[in-house]
């Protein structure tokens, strides 16, 4: 990735999402200008990287749990997608009809129910640790993608985006105490920083890991 961003971009820029002036249109996360090879993007990492490696054509990158993977595309005559993780590889298999089409938004279709796979999996073990720890607990936790959003906590329910397994997991735990404590304070207060630092004494360098993200 750094080799391509210092080969083959001349420029990236990251858009906050609160920037309404320079709102990326039609509710796109990025946009890539190939003449120009230049890229606006929000701080969305799982679309950047995506931007960074269709410019310079080269191997896409997907995280799970902070790691990166390769994606490896091939065509074959079977009648629909598949997806399996071996290794650092993510082998995606396509019917052969797809060959001729652009593909993008059924391999965005498939890593997205990768993610919503791997969150209904390992999620549950990190609420479950927030509930033992904190001795309380919303009455519903969700599995929910929000836009532009990691995790929400609304009214009783904490809602969490299933692409937060791109994170470490140290980074997903600080993101649901984060919503634990705000569900308990209901404001960020002095209180609710001091609750949270007692659980995640480093949950400022967690929040730098999600910069630009909203929760």
């Amino acid at each position: 990735i750094l080799e391509i961003i210092k080969n083959e971009i001349n420029s990236i820029k990251i858009i906050k999402m609160s920037d309404e002036k320079n709102k990326i249109p039609d509710n796109k996360t990025y946009l890539i200008n190939k003449e120009k090879k230049e890229i606006i993007s929000y701080p969305i990492e799982r679309k950047l990287l995506y931007a960074i490696s269709k410019i310079g054509k080269k191997e896409k990158i997907v995280k799970i749990f902070g790691v990166s993977y390769t994606l490896e595309i091939t065509y074959k005559y079977i009648k629909i997608p598949k997806l399996n993780i071996e290794g650092k590889t993510i082998k995606i298999l396509l019917p052969n009809k797809y060959k001729k089409i652009n593909n993008e938004v059924i391999i965005e279709m498939l890593i997205d129910k990768m993610y919503e796979a791997i969150a209904e999996k390992e999620l549950d073990t990190i609420m479950e640790k927030a509930r033992l720890t904190l001795k309380f607990a919303p009455e519903e936790f969700e599995i929910a993608r929000i836009d532009k959003t990691l995790g929400k906590c609304y009214k009783d329910k904490i809602i969490i985006n299933p692409d937060i397994v791109m994170y470490k997991k140290e980074t997903i735990e600080y993101i649901i105490f984060h919503e634990f404590c705000y569900f308990k304070c209901r404001k960020h207060s002095k209180k609710f920083y001091e609750m949270l630092k007692s659980y995640i004494p480093n949950y400022q360098t967690c929040a730098y890991e999600v910069a630009g993200m909203q929760y």
